[in-house]
């Protein structure tokens, strides 16, 4: 605002005479009446004459005064309006952060990426990075608002998926956009890249093939020595709603140490070192070559069918170590072939067998079981006495035909809907048998109706 300065019409310049008349109006010095007042202040004749000046000037000052105000007003008002405006972008910021780290867990976001397969408990550095069985890993989106299918059709089935390296302490049960993103793992500094090949694959039909990827660094310098694998959408705008998937954790090695190292699980044709507790061409190893035993089927088979001869060649392993030794051997799958050897003595019973020696299957008057654990006392007995005269006498062994072929299945299907269409005609299993469970084929389910036990037996 601009104030108006009124015109000084006196000054002492200007006007000498009003000076002098004024000065006989008021002597300084004077005797009788009002002067008597003016002597006892002589201060106040000097504030009589320069009060218009003084009202000038002060309201001179006040402009000045105003004028300076309005200039620090202004720039007062274009630093604050500089502090609010970068305060509401880190809100905004803060906010959206939050919604996106926080908000959309696992729990809600609809679509989610997910590994197919297993990786094997160790990946050598220079290697191609499988699964456990020796295949491509998979990654796939599924949808959790429709029974966790795949999603087949749609923009989304034909999705970019980036491949990353994360922290096996990442929780895999549930976990935010920030965690996931947190537990990242980054190159060493002055090493190569992690993991190198083809990190960004294109999903068709909602799954993709991770063809060639591998490491070049190990995992013993991470505090938890493993890493996980992860997949995430590479477009932002499909993070918020497709939630990352994770890998089981696993060790990276140098490569330099693949050619002794064991298998997890090993199979029947693996080399016998290949288990734990048994070195290369260490001193276990060259007892069980003297002895013939140069693969893990034949570990398991002289394990079966002479134990203490197994102990007595092994004898300068500790308990503990022979332990490690034949669990380690149990854990290898089944070659998929079945032998027989069935004995007709106090009823028909039949004894399955795998390459390893194990036991399979169980047969006892026509009821079929998967481990000794569902049979009777006196069935344990039975099955016991009979298993040891089938070691002794493997030559009676008959291979079984594989059960798996096309008819087989179809036979299998059509009596298994029809099953599930009569339920009122199942009968619960006992120990003795009836008429009506001697079905041609026949098919077993539990409470839940969702499990078939086998082998499934034909008459």
């Amino acid at each position: 605002m601009m104030l108006s300065v009124p015109p000084i019409r006196h000054s002492l310049a200007s006007s000498p005479r009003d000076f002098t008349q004024m000065a006989h109006k008021r002597p300084f010095c004077g005797g009788g009446g009002a002067g008597n007042d003016d002597s006892e202040n002589p201060n106040k004749r000097l504030n009589v004459y320069p009060s218009r000046f003084y009202r000038t000037f002060r309201c001179a000052k006040i402009e000045r005064n105003l004028l300076a105000s309005a200039s620090f007003a202004a720039e007062i008002e274009s630093k604050l309006r500089k502090i609010v405006r970068e305060e509401a972008d880190l809100s905004v910021e803060s906010f959206f952060s939050s919604y996106l780290g926080q908000v959309e867990s696992s729990g809600s976001r609809r679509y989610r990426l997910e590994f197919q397969r297993n990786l094997p408990e160790f990946i050598f550095t220079d290697n191609k990075v499988v699964s456990e069985s020796d295949s491509d890993m998979e990654v796939v989106l599924k949808d959790n608002y429709a029974r966790e299918e795949r999603v087949a059709t749609g923009p989304l089935s034909s999705l970019k998926v980036k491949i990353f390296v994360v922290h096996s302490d990442l929780k895999p049960e549930d976990w935010t956009l920030n965690e996931f993103n947190s537990k990242v793992v980054k190159n060493r500094e002055g090493k190569k890249p992690l993991i190198t090949g083809e990190l960004v694959v294109s999903l068709q039909g909602g799954v993709a093939a991770i063809p060639e990827i591998k490491f070049n660094d190990n995992s013993s310098w991470c505090r938890s020595k493993k890493f996980r694998l992860g997949a995430q959408p590479v477009l932002d705008s499909h993070k918020t709603s497709i939630q990352e998937a994770i890998s089981n954790p696993f060790q990276v090695k140098d490569h330099r140490g693949e050619s002794y190292r064991k298998l997890y699980p090993p199979k029947l044709d693996s080399e016998v070192w290949r288990l734990e507790q048994i070195a290369k061409d260490g001193r276990n190893h060259q007892l069980l070559m003297d002895f013939e035993i140069s693969k893990v089927r034949d570990l398991l088979n002289l394990y079966f069918t002479d134990k203490q001869q197994l102990i007595k060649l092994l004898s300068g392993c500790s308990n503990k170590k022979l332990e490690s030794i034949i669990e380690h051997a149990m854990t290898c799958p089944s070659d998929g072939k079945k032998y027989m050897y069935s004995r007709l003595s106090q009823g028909t019973t039949v004894l399955y067998f795998d390459s390893g020696y194990r036991i399979v299957g169980i047969e006892i008057d026509q009821h079929s079981y998967h481990a000794m654990d569902e049979l009777s006392k006196d069935q344990k007995e039975r099955v016991e006495s009979m298993k040891q005269d089938a070691y002794k006498n493997r030559k009676q062994w008959n291979l079984v035909a594989e059960t798996t072929s096309k008819n087989q299945k179809e036979r299998v299907e059509s009596v298994k809907q029809d099953a599930y269409k009569n339920r009122k005609q199942w009968n619960l299993v006992a120990e003795t048998t009836s008429n009506d469970q001697a079905l041609t084929p026949y098919l077993s389910f539990d409470s839940e109706w969702m499990n078939e036990f086998g082998p499934w037996s034909y008459t």
